[in-house]
């Protein structure tokens, strides 16, 4: 009995111990899906939160996609072969990375074919009419890199320009068009390591170890 008070008289001298425990949480910015042709887009990183932690690894993750479609439909009168339509698109994307390295790929696509006699429905479909969709990745699951951790003591913005450009050439009466799309997140995932306060040792289990 005499150690247990004694024990207990010494945690209740110096209080509560202090811990450290791990832990993360993750964060996006988005670039909501929206048509484009030259634009630049801010995503931001937001600031690692806790001061009175310690920051063990920041994991930046960017995802990018570019998708869309050329449409038509001939509304005219076509002879055999048929009416030719021809459609390409060049689109880039370029950003620096946070350790300042520039980032960014390209992407081209062609399609064409031959189109009919306007067959009376006007739904970019059938022997008039046609739909070619496209898409691009230029960034899946992509890794950020970074000088030091202590970057993340602010805000960081990130610009990226996106760019694309089209060409059609298709018959003369009709309607042509392209829609060209641009989604994509930029994710942090902070690891971190604060202290936490341990309580004392209850009465009842130092009892019970003298038993």
């Amino acid at each position: 009995m005499k150690k247990a008070i004694i024990v207990l008289g010494i945690l209740l001298l110096f209080g509560p111990a202090l811990r450290a425990y791990a832990d993360t949480f993750t964060v996006c910015d988005t670039i909501p899906n929206q048509s484009f042709r030259d634009v630049t887009f801010n995503v931001t990183i937001p600031p690692f939160p806790y001061p009175d932690c310690y920051l063990i690894n920041a994991d930046v993750v960017l995802n990018l996609s570019v998708d869309g479609q050329f449409y038509g439909e001939n509304t005219g009168n076509c002879i055999a072969p048929g009416c030719a339509w021809y459609d390409s698109l060049y689109a880039s994307v370029l950003l620096t990375n946070l350790n300042g390295a520039s980032l960014g790929g390209d992407f081209t696509y062609t399609d064409g074919g031959l189109l009919q006699s306007y067959d009376g429905t006007f739904d970019f479909g059938g022997p008039s009419g046609y739909t070619s969709p496209f898409s691009w990745t230029p960034f899946s699951d992509f890794h950020m890199t970074y000088p030091s951790l202590s970057i993340f003591n602010n805000p960081i913005s990130v610009p990226i320009q996106a760019t694309a450009f089209s060409s059609l050439t298709s018959p003369g009466n009709g309607s042509f068009n392209v829609s060209t799309y641009i989604q994509g997140t930029l994710c942090v995932t902070y690891e971190y390591q604060c202290p936490t306060a341990v309580e004392p040792v209850s009465w009842g289990t130092i009892k019970a170890l003298y038993h």
